[in-house]
């Protein structure tokens, strides 16, 4: 029968993430090398920072993790346009579709923004990038695994 699939047979397979070591080792070479200049603060970077600051003084000494919120999948392999949850882009300045499952997190006036790896790195990056520049956080990490929460005996979970 034409058209006919057997039970056995992946009905998604042309949707699947390539595994294969040439294809993992054909994607990430010969880019050109990232630019060390970072691109210029937002307009509303310093009224977020305010807003970080104010939101840290009302909660001392607690923890704030304040995530963007996913990418939500429209048909298989179409994903809906992102949008951050609104208190992640009042506080970070990070609006319109940009850094899907990142989170701030807010203690004792120190922020800290987590973003998911732009691209398969061998460690994680603590390094200033595009967005940290452009909202003013006081640091960054792209980490492939979140960060154990203070007093927590518990590991981590994989992103």
């Amino acid at each position: 029968m034409v058209g006919h699939m057997s039970e056995n047979q992946d009905r998604n397979e042309n949707r699947r993430d390539p595994y294969s070591e040439a294809f993992k080792t054909f994607i990430v070479s010969d880019w050109a090398p990232y630019s060390d200049e970072l691109p210029a603060r937002f307009p509303a970077a310093e009224y977020a920072a305010a807003r970080r600051q104010a939101l840290a003084s009302e909660f001392p000494g607690k923890t704030l993790v304040i995530p963007a919120g996913p990418l939500k999948t429209r048909s298989n392999d179409t994903d809906y346009r992102f949008r951050p949850h609104s208190a992640f882009a009042y506080y970070t300045g990070l609006g319109e579709d940009r850094e899907p499952d990142a989170a701030l997190v807010v203690k004792d006036g120190e922020s800290t923004l987590y973003f998911r790896p732009a691209h398969p790195a061998p460690t994680a990056s603590s390094t200033p990038t595009p967005a940290t520049a452009r909202c003013g956080s006081g640091s960054a990490s792209r980490s492939t695994r979140w960060p154990r929460p203070p007093g927590s005996t518990a590991a981590p979970s994989s992103t």
